[in-house]
């Protein structure tokens, strides 16, 4: 009851794309996406049924690497992470659990996250203290996700300092695709 619906349930917009080299939004009420292209292009993981309360922009995380070491977690059996891509964050926001069962709790100073894009390639999207510069601040701090029900599942929340690098980000919503770097019309 305490969320309210996101702009773009609000809107007509299907699709969005920020582009961080003009310091640009477009809003789109068409795909930004080409159908065409499936490399970079990961498919969104809709985590309402795993207890968030509205559809973020989330994907499936098949390895995620701490400080230069692949994270194995010390959970048994491994929980799946996901990865939500969002703007308001700074750095990366990370699920306390997953933040405590891994070498985040003891400084971070990269991450990067393997997703499969659609072609099946293996992408990996991160960022570093060496790599974040300027505009950039990487942080990697525990949080408190209030979501019920999403107790089997750790997410990290990915900021700012993942998408500076990549020049952007764009997202067709209706079609559940994200495509890192900033598309115009297709």
């Amino acid at each position: 009851d305490w969320i309210r619906p996101t702009f773009l349930e609000q809107t007509d917009v299907r699709a969005f794309a920020l582009d961080f080299e003009k310091d640009e939004l477009l809003l789109s009420r068409d795909d930004l996406i080409p159908k065409s292209r499936t490399h970079g292009v990961f498919p969104l993981v809709d985590l309402r049924p795993l207890g968030a309360p509205v559809f973020h922009y989330a994907v499936k995380v098949e390895e995620l690497w701490i400080n230069g070491g692949r994270d194995r977690g010390r959970d048994v059996p491994l929980k799946p992470i996901y990865a939500v891509f969002d703007s308001g964050v700074t750095g990366a926001l990370v699920s306390r659990e997953l933040f405590y069962d891994s070498d985040f709790e003891f400084g971070t100073f990269e991450c990067h996250a393997r997703i499969k894009s659609e072609d099946g390639a293996r992408v990996s999207v991160g960022t570093s203290l060496r790599t974040c510069t300027g505009r950039c601040l990487f942080l990697a701090l525990p949080v408190e996700v209030p979501w019920v029900g999403f107790e089997d599942a750790h997410v990290i929340f990915l900021g700012l300092a993942f998408m500076y690098g990549q020049g952007g980000i764009t997202v067709d919503a209706d079609a559940k695709r994200l495509a890192l770097g900033a598309f115009g019309p297709t």
